[in-house]
């Protein structure tokens, strides 16, 4: 079946997609009517079309990064906490981690702990809470290897968009992403 949608009537459709090394499931809505009931016709085509297109790219960006994660001898949560602490700078706390991370507390922390038994990072306890993470020169050394070509990157991807498409661009990736996780967390109860 792979490759193939498989739905019933109103149901979200799921394709079943091989990519090398992984399996991957991508949904689909698959309702032929709008809420009205009216024929979604070529507008929900459309909008289909464009919602597979950033599923196929956002997935494309995710297997990226974890393949950047994996040459770097890390999980996707290690690699996205050295990321944060080389981007935002040394001493974070972990309230701020799991913000610029996406990540929750106890993954963060779980994470951190293992970092810092692998040496990569370090803890600083101030008083009350004011705990600060920072990379050790291990750390460094392994963010100046495998974080900062990651950074180069993305940098160097947004610069082939024109200049005077960038800011639609990034408004249009906000607006779609705040609509999106709205929608999102009426339907699962919002963030944690």
């Amino acid at each position: 079946r792979a490759g193939r949608p498989i739905r019933g009537p109103g149901q979200v459709a799921t394709r079943l997609e091989r990519s090398p090394g992984r399996v991957a499931f991508q949904a689909i809505a698959s309702s032929p009517k709008s809420d009205s009931g009216r024929d979604g016709g070529a507008v929900g085509s459309e909008l289909e079309g464009a919602q597979r297109s950033i599923n196929r790219a956002t997935k494309r960006i995710d297997e990226a990064y974890g393949r950047a994660a994996r040459a770097a001898g890390l999980s996707d949560s290690a690699f996205d906490i050295l990321y944060a602490l080389h981007v935002a700078g040394q001493g974070c706390s972990q309230k701020q981690l799991c913000e610029l991370c996406f990540t929750g507390k106890q993954t963060v922390n779980s994470s951190i702990k293992k970092l810092e038994g692998e040496g990569l990072v370090r803890i600083e306890h101030g008083t009350g809470r004011a705990t600060r993470i920072f990379l050790t020169d291990e750390g460094l050394a392994l963010a100046d290897e495998h974080i900062a070509p990651v950074v180069a990157a993305e940098l160097a991807a947004l610069g082939t968009v024109p200049a005077e498409r960038l800011p639609r661009l990034l408004r249009a990736m906000g607006d779609y992403a705040d609509a999106l996780c709205a929608a999102l967390d009426r339907i699962g109860g919002g963030r944690a």
